[in-house]
């Protein structure tokens, strides 16, 4: 399977349905956010599984939504470390009894923000939840 399409901003984002200004709105937001985050490139990591139709191009013909600029995501991510790490669900609830719905690096983890709902093509509906980042400070006392 290949992983690299969906490992950017746009491959994220891009058969996501647009209908309205206030969606325009939230896709841009969406954008900012993302661009600032970390994207893994395991698709587990990043959204639970992948379906088998979700690689080919079934909608090649439909609208899609604007992808990212590959030089604003380069540029924001050579500036600072991201603060945050996504990911995408397609289940309404989060639990990590529901294995697409909480990543396994994440359970028991809060979530800072939750962007979504977005129908895709196939008519799923996308949340995109982001964790932060948590600074390790290692602490050392003397003679131990």
């Amino acid at each position: 399977m290949n992983q690299q399409p969906i490992a950017t901003a746009s491959g994220i984002t891009r058969y996501l349905q647009v209908n309205s200004d206030e969606e325009k709105k939230l896709l841009d937001t969406l954008h900012q956010q993302l661009s600032n985050t970390f994207i893994d490139k395991n698709i587990p990591a990043l959204k639970g599984i992948a379906f088998t139709h979700e690689g080919i191009n079934f909608f090649a013909d439909l609208p899609q939504s604007e992808p990212v600029s590959n030089a604003d995501t380069a540029s924001a991510s050579t500036k600072s470390k991201p603060t945050h790490r996504v990911f995408v669900r397609d289940t309404p609830v989060r639990s990590a009894q529901i294995k697409t719905s909480v990543p396994s690096w994440a359970v028991g983890a809060a979530v800072d923000k939750t962007i979504g709902p977005f129908i895709s093509n196939d008519g799923r509906k996308l949340w995109y939840d982001f964790y932060p980042f948590e600074e390790l400070i290692a602490l050392y006392v003397q003679g131990n």
